[in-house]
C-alpha cells in the first residue's frame, strides 16, 4: 500500500485498520508480507509512527511487514524507535526481499547512504545462500565505503558458513578501510554469535539508529 502527503489522525486511523484487515486474512491464502510504501510522505508524526507500531503488532506472527521509506521519514523512523521494522529504500528492494520469506532463502538488499552503506539481510543465512550475503558484502559499494552496516533484523537463521562469511568480509573491508558493523539481531542470531565468539570481533549494535553514523 503506498500512501502520500502527511499522515495524520485519520490516515493514521485508515492505515492501521487496513493492515489489520489484511492480518485477519485466513492463514491459507496466498498472503505473507504487507509493503507499506512511505516514499511519498512528506512528514512521519506521532500519529504515524503509532499506526506503523501498531500495524507490525497486528502483523506479529501473520504477516511480515515492510516499509519503504528514505531521507527525513527514514530518519524518523530510526528517531522514534521503530527501526526493528524492516525498512527498505525502495519498493524494488521491498519486493525482492518479501520474496525470500520462503523457508531456506536469503535476499540482501544493498542502499548505499553519505556516511555508509546499509544492506537489510532477511531469510535465513547457511552454506547454500551465504554466497549472497558475500557478495553485497564485498560489492563495489561495500568496498568504497567507510562504514557497512549489515541489518540483521530480517535475519531468521545463521550457521557456521553464515559466520564465516561475515569475519572474512570483515577483514577484506577492512583493507580497504571500512568498517563491517552489525545491528539489531534476533536474539537466536546473537546467541550464535556468541557461541563462536564474532561478537568479540564483530561491532554488534542493538538498533539500525544505533549503528549509522551520528545516531
Amino acid at each position: 500500500m503506498q500512501i502520500t502527503g502527511d499522515i495524520d489522525a485519520n490516515s493514521a486511523r485508515q492505515l492501521t485498520e487496513t493492515v489489520a484487515s489484511l492480518a485477519a486474512v485466513p492463514p491459507q491464502a496466498d498472503l505473507d508480507t504487507v509493503i507499506i510504501d512511505l516514499s511519498q510522505v512528506s512528514a512521519l508524526a506521532a500519529a504515524g509512527s503509532s499506526a506503523l507500531n501498531a500495524s507490525a503488532q497486528a502483523c506479529r506472527g501473520r504477516l511480515a511487514v515492510r516499509v519503504v521509506a528514505t531521507g527525513l521519514i527514514l530518519r524518523s523512523i530510526q528517531l522514534t524507535g521503530l527501526d526493528h521494522l524492516a525498512v527498505h529504500p525502495c519498493l524494488e528492494d521491498a519486493l525482492a526481499a518479501s520474496r525470500a520469506s520462503r523457508p531456506g532463502d536469503l535476499a540482501c538488499t544493498l542502499s548505499a547512504w553519505p556516511t555508509h552503506v546499509l544492506i537489510t539481510v532477511d531469510g535465513e543465512c547457511d552454506i547454500t545462500t551465504a554466497q549472497r550475503l558475500h557478495d553485497a558484502l564485498l560489492s563495489p559499494q561495500s568496498r568504497r565505503a567507510l562504514r557497512v552496516i549489515v541489518s540483521l533484523a530480517g535475519l531468521s537463521f545463521l550457521d557456521s558458513t553464515g559466520v564465516y562469511t561475515l569475519l572474512s568480509a570483515r577483514s577484506a573491508l577492512a583493507h580497504d578501510g571500512a568498517e563491517l558493523v552489525l545491528a539489531a539481531p534476533r536474539p537466536s542470531v546473537s546467541r550464535v554469535l556468541a557461541l563462536v565468539g564474532a561478537n568479540r570481533l564483530l561491532d554488534v549494535y542493538p538498533t539500525l539508529a544505533q549503528a549509522i553514523p551520528g545516531g
